[in-house]
This record gives structure tokens, sequence and C-alpha cells, in this order.
């Protein structure tokens, strides 16, 4: 019978560098910030229609974006619901933008919403991916 060829077996701990321990794993990138959108009721004469133009208002809701902050810079904020897009505002307290609509009707449901000065795409800010205007801002029927 063949005698089978010598093997070197090691006994004991293996030999080389000490097993490092696993790095802490990196901290989770800071949350962007949280911004909204409110739609309440609001008594105007007239208000915007989504395209650009100010009509007399028939069903008119305010529509109050809050956030941590919106920059302020040279061209005014556009909001954008959909294809809508919606040019006047005011700036009532620090972190809201208040626009209107002068028919809740006009409102898209399941629309994006952004705002975005000027064609800059870099200062576009997410409201949400999905509009919905709450039941109780609602006209009853």
């Amino acid at each position: 019978m063949p005698i089978p060829a010598a093997m070197t077996y090691i006994v004991g701990e293996p030999q080389g560098p000490e097993p490092q321990p696993d790095p802490e794993p990196e901290p989770d990138p800071p949350l962007p910030p949280h911004y909204s959108i409110h739609v309440g009721k609001i008594s105007l004469a007239q208000a915007e229609d989504g395209t650009g133009k100010t009509v007399p208002a028939i069903d008119p809701r305010s529509l109050e974006l809050h956030g941590p902050l919106f920059p302020v810079r040279a061209l005014d904020p556009v909001l954008y619901i959909g294809e809508l897009h919606f040019h006047h505002y005011t700036y009532p307290a620090k972190g809201v933008l208040r626009y209107a609509v002068a028919d809740v009707a006009l409102l898209p449901e399941g629309a994006e919403v952004y705002v975005q000065w000027g064609h800059d795409e870099a200062s576009r800010i997410d409201i949400t991916r999905s509009f919905e205007i709450p039941k109780s801002s609602e006209s009853p029927e």
C-alpha cells in the first residue's frame, strides 16, 4: 500500500495578525428638514387659478407651506401642485409661505407638491409626493 504524502497539521492559535473588531457603523445621515402643506378655508374676492391668472374666487383656500426655513433669494418662490403653479404669496410667520387658490376644485388630488425659485432646479424643496385635500377643507355638497 502506498504511503500518503506528508501533511502538516497546525494545532493551537492561528498565526498572523490579531483579528480586529468590526468598525463602528457610520451614523445615519441627518434627515432632511420636514416641510408640509396645510389647506384651509379663507375669505377672498379673488385668487390665483394655478395657471398664472388672478380670477374671482369661487371656493377659495389658503395653501400654507410650513418648514424650518425657506431661503431668501433674489427670485420669488413658486408653488407647484401637479401642473398648477402659484406665484403670489405672503410670509405671515417665520417658516411659513402662504398662497391662495381661487377654487378648491382646481386642486389635483395625488399630485406632487414642491416650491422652487425660478428655473433653478437646485433650489427645489419637495413638500409631498401625493397631495391630499383634507376633508375638513372641502366644500359641503
